[in-house]
């Protein structure tokens, strides 16, 4: 397995482009299953101070990884909620966003919360995502 950091300080991608990227080279975006994943993919982004995007999407109030891996490892930051309000919907809120959302898209933090991850309602830009790329043998 392969991963690879895409992008610049310069020039970003919205949550859509990044994943529109990774289908155009056979990949996804990174599903991060333990904490050394994410601890690699991490140290990955140092010297950057910038945030990424990762395979991780919230729609219709259900988590879940873009690329089928299940939820093992949650590691949102504390300024991000998210409350079940049944079953396995849940709403979401950032501290940087009024009020509350069943649909957001995930960054890795590596500029305030090294290593957690940021629940990102809009369609904002981020310089930099994440692709993991399965090698057949």
């Amino acid at each position: 397995m392969c991963y690879k950091l895409y992008g610049t300080n310069n020039n970003g991608v919205t949550f859509s482009e990044a994943i529109q990227r990774c289908k155009n080279e056979k990949a996804n975006l990174v599903s991060l299953t333990d904490m050394y994943e994410n601890g690699f993919v991490t140290s990955m982004l140092q010297n950057l101070n910038s945030n990424a995007w990762i395979g991780m999407d919230m729609t219709d109030g259900r988590v879940r990884w873009l690329d089928g891996e299940p939820l093992k490892l949650i590691r949102f930051g504390p300024d991000n909620r998210v409350i079940r309000i049944g079953g396995d919907r849940h709403i979401f809120q950032n501290v940087g966003e009024p009020g509350f959302s069943n649909e957001a898209c995930v960054a890795l933090d590596a500029t305030n919360m090294v290593g957690y991850w940021n629940i990102i309602f809009n369609k904002t830009s981020k310089s930099h995502f994440f692709q993991k790329i399965f090698e057949m043998n």
